[in-house]
Order: C-alpha cells, then sequence, then structure tokens
C-alpha cells in the first residue's frame, strides 16, 4: 500500500503571540558596564614612554575579559581618554533571574599598567548590580592617587 505524504500547515507568523507568559516566570535584564574616561597624572614607566593601561574583568560566571583585547590605552603624564558617543564597553550580559530570585549580579574590574615583564594592578573594585537599576557612574582611582577611571554601570528590564 503506497504511503501518502500528508501536508501539515504551519503557522509562520508571529501574529498574537507575545513572551508575556515567558516574563511571568522570569525577569530578563541586560546588565553592563563600559567606560566613560580615564585620566592620569602620573608617570608609571622608568624611561620616557607613554603608560599603557587596560582593564581586565571577572564577572561571577566564568566569564574573564581583557579590554582592549589587544594593545592598550596608551597615556602620557597628565593625559586623559575620553569616550565617545557610543563608549567604551568593559563587559556587558543578559541576565535572566526566577521571580523570587535574589537580583544580583557581581563583577570586579581591575585596572592594570603593563610594562615588558611587569603588569601592575593599579585598582580593583568589586560591583554588586541590582536588577533594575537606574544608571550609576562609579569611578575607580589607583592605590596611589595618580590615576583615575569613571565606568558608566547600568542594568535594564529587557523582553530579549
Amino acid at each position: 500500500m503506497p504511503t501518502r505524504k500528508v501536508k501539515v500547515p504551519v503557522n509562520k507568523s508571529a501574529k498574537g503571540e507575545s513572551f508575556k507568559k515567558e516574563l511571568e516566570k522570569f525577569g530578563r535584564y541586560i546588565v553592563g558596564i563600559s567606560l566613560e574616561s580615564l585620566k592620569t597624572v602620573g608617570k608609571y614607566d622608568l624611561t620616557n614612554r607613554t603608560n599603557e593601561f587596560y582593564f581586565r574583568v571577572n564577572s561571577d560566571g566564568v566569564l574573564r575579559t581583557r579590554v582592549p583585547n589587544k594593545g592598550c590605552i596608551e597615556l602620557r603624564e597628565n593625559q586623559a581618554f575620553l569616550s565617545k558617543s557610543d563608549k567604551l564597553t568593559l563587559w556587558s550580559e543578559f541576565v535572566r533571574f526566577k521571580k523570587d530570585e535574589e537580583r544580583f549580579v557581581e563583577v570586579e574590574i581591575q585596572m592594570r599598567e603593563e610594562d615588558p615583564g611587569k603588569d601592575s594592578v593599579l585598582a580593583k573594585k568589586n560591583f554588586k548590580i541590582k536588577c533594575p537599576s537606574k544608571t550609576m557612574y562609579e569611578i575607580l582611582q589607583s592605590k596611589d592617587g595618580k590615576t583615575k577611571a569613571k565606568f558608566k554601570i547600568y542594568a535594564k528590564q529587557t523582553s530579549y
């Protein structure tokens, strides 16, 4: 007996569909930290070269990043790095929490200065970001007080 192929209608439109049920169970957020500015009045090299800065970001997951991932932000003594309008994102992540869970994300940022054969940690800070929260601005200052970085921290609810 020959087999018949039966065509099953497939609904390809998204009309009338929403994330309403999903959003009732979970809260979804986009959380991030971006660099607004970096200023230095110090000189960290023995020679008269530029200071080479970068950031190490450790989140509570297994994510570890280096920003910029290649190269450094080079600044001379008494010079500032100002991020453009799109900002330099150090870290961002989509997170999802159940309705009854505590909504915090922990991130550690280290400001480092790179020299041949030596990487020194100038400053580090742990951020505990509550979801959702208003945009905050934090300053990370080196131990010797010669270098400051200003960060923008945000945690917004999203449906994605």
